[in-house]
């Protein structure tokens, strides 16, 4: 079994996937700039995120999967380093839009409408896309945060189904081409397209790809052969979902893209072009561009973006820009110490074992 090890080509894939979401909620003073087929491919971005869930899945098994469920110190632990790694930047964030929409209520007269203080409530308690809500609001692409603290929660049932090592490499690729179409039949029966409906669809696309990763991770330590003629086939099969899924927006694909995708990297160990190590420093730095991109968008249109008018491409640039300098400034002095902070806060309270 290989052991386990941080691997830089998916962080840095990560790293892609959030600026495919970025690109994809700033794509309406993109489109003036950019052509047609790119602008399809920006409208697509909301894809990247059951990327995150597949590879959430993945890295967690990648991880955990050996220390936890042995006692339940060890679930404790695991989910409470889980909480330190995304709670403290989420709800930074969201006091930030709580003070932002204040401000902008006392100049304008009028807090913004479609936020209601019960989903605010909600995500303090990372809960906003469990169902209790109907819409989606605040900072809105934490509804995956929150659906993804719910797969943490889950995790130690889920490993115990995964453990299941025996079952052969073939029998463990069916259960995921299984699973990608139990998902896409979830969509038609709602009479929605994939990744829509997400107040209603997102807990459930979360998790069940959450589980997809886990299975991909079993099938990944199960052969440290890495054959270029391996990779090569992984990221063939990967290239002809894309396509399949560009001449049929409905075909059940997604999930089967990046479970193609995310094996064919990791087993890429030589001169793979994801191990780049600024690709790797966008990945370490992506939390912190998914959860702040939006409010610093919300910013950007309210000084910068007139009514019927083309924004021009150098403000444009100048947002992503500005992006990049406040994600770091995030990762670097809220993000990681607040982490540090929180697991030596832990340490020191846990009883001294004799």
């Amino acid at each position: 079994m290989q052991s386990n090890q941080h691997l830089n080509a998916l962080t840095s894939l990560r790293g892609l996937a959030a600026w495919w979401v970025v690109l994809y909620h700033t794509r309406s003073v993109l489109e003036p700039h950019v052509l047609t087929p790119v602008m399809s491919f920006f409208r697509n971005g909301d894809l990247a995120v059951d990327m995150f869930f597949v590879l959430s899945g993945f890295v967690m098994y990648l991880n955990y999967s050996e220390k936890i469920g042995k006692s339940f110190s060890s679930i404790s632990d695991f989910l409470y380093k889980r909480f330190a790694r995304i709670y403290p930047l989420h709800i930074f964030l969201l006091i930030l839009f709580l003070i932002y929409f204040s401000a902008f209520s006392i100049f304008s007269g009028d807090f913004p409408e479609k936020e209601t203080y019960s989903y605010f409530i909600q995500s303090v308690f990372l809960v906003q896309n469990w169902g209790f809500s109907n819409g989606l609001q605040w900072n809105v692409p934490a509804w995956s945060i929150s659906t993804e603290f719910f797969a943490y929660l889950c995790f130690p049932a889920l490993g115990f189904f995964v453990k299941v090592r025996e079952w052969p490499t073939w029998l463990l690729g069916g259960v995921l081409v299984l699973i990608a179409f139990g998902l896409h039949l979830y969509f038609q029966v709602l009479g929605l397209n994939f990744a829509g409906g997400i107040e209603q669809t997102g807990l459930l696309r979360c998790v069940s790809q959450f589980l997809m990763g886990m299975i991909l991770c079993v099938i990944y330590l199960r052969d440290e052969r890495a054959s270029a003629l391996k990779i090569a086939a992984l990221l063939a099969i990967a290239a002809l979902f894309i396509t399949i899924r560009a001449l049929d927006t409905q075909a059940p694909v997604i999930p089967l893209i990046w479970v193609t995708l995310i094996l064919g990297f990791a087993l890429w160990r030589r001169a793979n072009p994801l191990a780049y190590r600024p690709l790797v420093w966008l990945g370490d730095i992506s939390y912190a561009t998914y959860l702040c991109h939006y409010l610093g968008f919300i910013a950007f249109k309210h000084v910068f973006v007139k009514a019927d008018e083309v924004t021009p491409l150098w403000l444009v640039m100048g947002f992503y820009l500005g992006l990049l300098i406040a994600s770091h400034l995030l990762f670097r002095y809220i993000e990681k110490p607040a982490q540090r902070w929180l697991l030596r806060r832990r340490t020191r309270l846990q009883p001294v074992r004799v």
